[in-house]
């Protein structure tokens, strides 16, 4: 049996370990092969150290779950289904994405569209990583300070993206 703290840090960096696999497999390969077993080995270890990067900022961007609400994308529309609030905003309509910390324990991102429509998601609803692809398409975000922000202990709100595009109508 796994013990239940381990087993949740297994699925936070679920891809940081697979990629960490693949390293450790192509670079078996690499060093202890012959022949064609050694660009494969290479190709293998250089896949894996891609996906342990990518599994890394996956990782930092999880924040467990149990908290309120859940999160959906579908179609380049993201929907928060909330106990009290709810609400869907176009991924491509996005005007702004703010990260609210109002103590250690609550946060909630906040996203806005060019029509005025907020949605505020907490950091641990249900599905709330699928954020993270939304906000690695956005033009213009910095994923690196994105994580920073999301795990410090600071207080307030911080902006995290905002659209460069302006309106004519």
């Amino acid at each position: 049996m796994i013990r239940p703290e381990v087993w949740a840090a297994l699925v936070r960096w679920r891809e940081a370990v697979v990629g960490l696999a693949f390293l450790a497999l192509g670079g078996y390969w690499f060093f202890a092969g012959r022949g064609l077993i050694l660009p494969i080995g290479a190709i293998v270890g250089l896949f894996g150290i891609l996906l342990l990067l990518a599994g890394i900022e996956r990782g930092r961007f999880r924040r467990g779950s149990g908290g309120h609400g859940v999160v959906q994308l579908d179609e380049g529309e993201v929907t928060y289904f909330g106990p009290l609030s709810g609400g869907s905003v176009s991924v491509k309509e996005l005007k702004s994405v703010e990260l609210e910390a109002l103590s250690k324990k609550v946060r909630h991102w906040i996203l806005t569209d060019k029509f005025g429509t907020t949605l505020n998601i907490p950091v641990d609803a249900e599905g709330v990583e699928a954020l993270f692809d939304v906000f690695t398409s956005l033009v213009g975000i910095n994923t690196t300070q994105m994580l920073a922000d999301l795990n410090s202990d600071g207080l307030g709100r911080v902006s995290v993206w905002q659209s460069n595009v302006t309106s004519l109508h």
